[in-house]
């Protein structure tokens, strides 16, 4: 290899030239490389400077030589210059297999001149390293395999099932507010988002429990004296009314009792509204005493009660219960460390004799017991 040597302005001062010892060179790569490994070298007219066919070098001048081109046809188009690089099968010749070889160019002058190196193997150890790959590959893909399946169980164990529990849960919360098993003692996310929901679901319920409370007690005041807690006048219709039905169905008698205490107003002027209160309260068990479970005590309003009786058997057995009350309400009531005495006037009315609906009914037992009043009070009259 030469190359000249130019001064700043030009001018050539000398010629440079290397000395490369191929056959040493080669031989030293060679040696480097695998046995089965052949190196090819040529010049670019495609004469073969190194042959590993002859395993001698071609460049002392001796014999024929020998061109890159009769090997395989195709590599004259990197001696053309058409390609820098090219991949090419070598037959089988002197019991050498098939090769499969790699040429490519090496510029060595400006002048497009070049060499053209070439390296073999054969296939028999390319097909070898081939089936090693392919061993490789299967053995990745059984490892991945197996990976993949203990990733699904692990999948499977530590995130489907949790998610289907807390799916489950929530479900059966929905449908009827009940509480199923959560994920609560995980430590993950799945762990905080059951809590969460647990705690939801917690809350809602006491929100649930807090409105039906609520929604009892104001259909108790709807329907019972905030006083007594006995039913009010509504409610007392409504059990009336279904009592008539019953009655009417089935040729029973019931009966009607209204209680109106005398003088009470002098009690509320003279010992005060707690007095009267605790009064109408301590009558509220009294006037309960003297009835059965399906018997209703009812405050209509001020100191008028009414009991209804919902099967009698006949005016005389209603007037004995209501001489019994009469008979009580003799008695004194000690309110707030005070001794009182408290009378009733009492009025009774039978179905269907006395009406056949529920405001004739009691009507006419108001005023039975309107008639005990002007009788001089604190007894009692039937319709």
């Amino acid at each position: 290899l030469a190359s000249p040597i130019w001064t700043d302005d030009q001018q050539v001062l000398g010629l440079i030239v290397l000395s490369i010892n191929i056959k040493k060179l080669f031989s030293r790569l060679q040696r480097e490389l695998p046995d089965y490994y052949q190196l090819f070298l040529a010049n670019s007219q495609g004469e073969l400077l190194l042959n590993p066919e002859l395993n001698k070098p071609q460049a002392n001048g001796q014999g024929p030589s020998v061109m890159i081109q009769t090997q395989p046809p195709e590599l004259l188009a990197l001696l053309k210059g058409e390609s820098s690089n090219m991949l090419s099968i070598l037959p089988a010749k002197r019991e050498q297999p098939n090769r499969l070889a790699a040429f490519t160019t090496v510029s060595i002058e400006a002048e497009s001149k070049h060499l053209l190196l070439g390296l073999a193997v054969p296939e028999e150890h390319i097909l070898a390293a081939s089936r090693e790959l392919d061993h490789r590959l299967i053995q990745i893909i059984m490892a991945l395999s197996l990976i993949t399946l203990l990733l699904s169980l692990w999948l499977a164990r530590n995130m489907i099932r949790p998610l289907n529990q807390i799916g489950m849960a929530i479900a059966h919360f929905s449908e009827d507010l009940s509480l199923q098993p959560l994920p609560t003692e995980r430590g993950d996310e799945l762990g905080k988002l059951a809590r969460n929901i647990r705690a939801m679901q917690e809350k809602i319920l006491t929100q649930i429990i807090e409105l039906n409370t609520n929604q009892q007690e104001l259909q108790r005041m709807a329907h019972n004296d905030p006083l007594t807690g006995l039913p009010n006048r509504r409610l007392f219709f409504d059990r009336l009314q279904h009592a008539i039905n019953n009655a009417e169905r089935n040729g029973k008698l019931l009966g009607l009792l209204y209680v109106d205490l005398d003088h009470f107003k002098e009690i509320n002027d003279t010992h005060g509204h707690a007095a009267g209160d605790e009064v109408l309260d301590n009558i509220a068990h009294l006037l309960a005493s003297v009835t059965r479970s399906g018997d209703t005590v009812a405050r209509l309003g001020g100191d008028e009660f009414v009991i209804l009786f919902e099967e009698v058997e006949s005016r005389a057995t209603l007037l004995g219960i209501a001489q019994k009350l009469l008979a009580l309400l003799q008695n004194r009531l000690l309110i707030d460390g005070k001794d009182l005495q408290v009378r009733a006037s009492l009025g009774i009315s039978i179905y269907p004799q006395d009406g056949r609906d529920a405001q004739t009914l009691l009507q006419n037992a108001d005023r039975a017991m309107y008639s005990s009043k002007r009788s001089g009070r604190n007894t009692i009259t039937s319709a």
